[in-house]
């Protein structure tokens, strides 16, 4: 019987450790990002819109992380669209976004995973961009972080590390040749 309750306890604490989630946090605008914007564009900026952001993994919203449960986005939506409102947003902040504008970005999430190994904790953010009149720019992220022996606590600084690695991602896309085109090209 002792031995038949403490499997059921065990059982029962996997479980609910198993359904445990890592929330990354909400996207934050990088001053850094919209300062890279203001130089490429200038004064007279041309408005984009930003398209919808598709993934080559589907509408994944989750990536398990060691036996501690997954790493999720907030609301559970898909990295693509976590990585298509931050570009949105940070479009917004810099005044060269308009939803009606004729001038898209589009992008395809081709990969994201991360490695919460100690001394080896990254993201790792494959991206593809494509724009009106402009050729795909293929965009690779490597985001290093520390993390920790405790699981737990090392999937909680993956959830965290996130946002910066996205905002780094934009970051190069913001200082590609083809996004300054898509910003300073005046279209009839």
């Amino acid at each position: 019987m002792k031995h038949q309750l403490r499997l059921a306890m065990t059982i029962a604490a996997a479980a609910s450790l198993a359904a445990c989630s890592h929330m990354t946090p909400r996207y934050g605008i990088s001053g850094t990002n919209v300062e890279s914007i203001h130089q490429v564009a200038g004064a007279n900026a041309q408005k984009v819109s930003v398209g919808k952001f598709t993934a080559s993994q589907g509408n994944q919203s989750s990536i398990t992380c060691r036996a501690a449960g997954g790493v999720s986005t907030p609301d559970k939506e898909p990295f693509a669209t976590y990585i298509e409102n931050a570009l949105t947003s940070e479009l917004k902040v810099a005044n060269v976004y308009d939803a009606a504008s004729p001038v898209r970005i589009d992008g395809k999430l081709e990969s994201i995973d991360f490695n919460s190994n100690i001394g080896a904790g990254k993201w790792l953010i494959d991206l593809t961009v494509s724009g009106t009149g402009v050729a795909p720019v293929k965009i690779h992220e490597q985001y290093d972080f520390s993390t920790n022996w405790v699981a737990d606590k090392a999937c909680e600084q993956v959830a965290a590390a996130l946002q910066p690695a996205v905002q780094d991602t934009l970051g190069k896309l913001f200082k590609e040749p083809a996004f300054k085109t898509l910003v300073t090209t005046t279209r009839q």
